[in-house]
């Protein structure tokens, strides 16, 4: 079946897994008969074996999805993913714009609290701050 993206198809490393049995195979059934009579050779022989087809068959099956999953994305998030932006305009300047008016009107009100002090000491509260301005920053 056709799925589009050959990144995650198996069958390869299916094959090469398999080529590594034959491998430790080819090497471990001599090294089995030449160690028949001393047992613990024997046993260590078999268990290496059995510890590299077993292992073999785990690394070709999940490193090369983990080398896929640590590499970062070649092609841009598509649809509803992606960052939406006003059209002939980047995220930078219009953040830019929105905290330069921000600045104008905190400094605005600054300057109404200095002269709102000279005149009186009853001056009103500030106005508070908008949470939508403290978080779209990063």
């Amino acid at each position: 079946r056709n799925m589009g993206d050959d990144s995650y198809i198996e069958s390869r490393w299916v094959g090469v897994a398999c080529l590594s049995w034959l491998q430790v195979l080819i090497i471990g059934i001599p090294i089995i008969l030449l160690t028949r009579r001393q047992p613990v050779a024997a046993y260590f022989t078999r268990v290496a074996i059995v510890f590299l087809i077993c292992v073999s068959m785990l690394l070709f099956m999940f490193l090369p999805k983990m080398r896929l999953m640590s590499q970062p994305q070649e092609t841009p998030a598509s649809g509803v993913y992606q960052l939406r932006v006003a059209p002939n305009t980047s995220p930078s300047t219009e953040t830019e714009s929105r905290l330069r008016h921000r600045i104008n009107e905190l400094e605005k009100m600054s300057g109404e609290a200095r002269q709102g002090k000279a005149r009186s000491s009853d001056s009103q509260p500030c106005r508070p701050i908008d949470a939508s301005y403290s978080t779209e920053i990063g």
